[in-house]
């Protein structure tokens, strides 16, 4: 379990900020305006439509297994289409706010086996895949 592990997840590269080019620095701090010492946003996130919530409703596979939550798919397309004013508020609440449930960010790591040609010791034979 450790060996694969250690293959999904390597630690991060070491960033040498000393060397990092001035123009990549400044780019990530772009938001940031040094007079007021705030965060300003120049690009408004438009909210969720109706139709996009439909949309992405319809869009969701039934008969598939349920992550974290335990919600089934089928579940979800039903409160989309008997509650929509709600649902929509939901997400677009989160949208404003720049904040989602620590549970929405939550998955189970399933690792596939790719197949019996593959070795079971060895990290590269298996594939993740996430349930969210």
């Amino acid at each position: 379990e450790q060996i694969i592990a250690d293959h999904l997840f390597p630690p991060a590269p070491i960033t040498n900020w000393d060397e990092m080019p001035s123009p990549e620095v400044r780019n990530l701090f772009d938001a940031f305006n040094a007079d007021t010492d705030e965060l300003t946003f120049t690009r408004v996130i438009p909210e969720f439509t109706a139709e996009e919530l439909a949309k992405a409703a319809k869009k969701l596979s039934s008969g598939k297994a349920c992550g974290p939550s335990g919600i089934p798919n089928e579940v979800l397309k039903r409160v989309v289409k008997s509650r929509p004013p709600g649902t929509l508020k939901i997400y677009n609440d989160c949208l404003r706010s720049l904040t989602f449930p620590v549970a929405w960010k939550a998955a189970r790591l399933v690792l596939l086996h790719k197949g019996p040609d593959k070795p079971l010791d060895s990290p590269s034979s298996f594939r993740p895949i996430c349930l969210i």
